[in-house]
């Protein structure tokens, strides 16, 4: 009989080896896609931010084109500074907070 317990115990632990080396590999790849959707989202977050501000642009650009007095073509390339200036923040909204 104690043959039996011990032989089961063996049984027991081999189990449990196979069970948890296979619960770690389908860990590790859940972790591994959910790292790759993550990458995801914060690009598509960076683009969409980007289009934003360049839907801006292509809105006042018939309200602020250059070339007319020196005042609106200062006024035009303040404007495409700004632009240019918050489509490159979009990046730093993907970046952890610190404290």
């Amino acid at each position: 009989m104690r043959w039996a317990w011990e032989h089961l115990a063996v049984i027991a632990l081999l189990l449990s080896v196979v069970a948890n080396t296979y619960l770690y590999s389908s860990t590790r790849d859940l972790a591994a896609e959910n790292q790759n959707r993550i990458a995801e989202i914060q690009q598509s977050r960076v683009d969409s931010c980007r289009r934003t501000y360049e839907g801006v642009r292509e809105i006042f650009r018939p309200f602020l084109q250059p070339g007319q007095t020196p005042q609106q073509a200062a006024s035009w390339e303040k404007f495409n500074q700004s632009i240019d200036t918050l489509k490159a923040k979009c990046k730093a909204q993907t970046k952890p907070e610190e404290n």
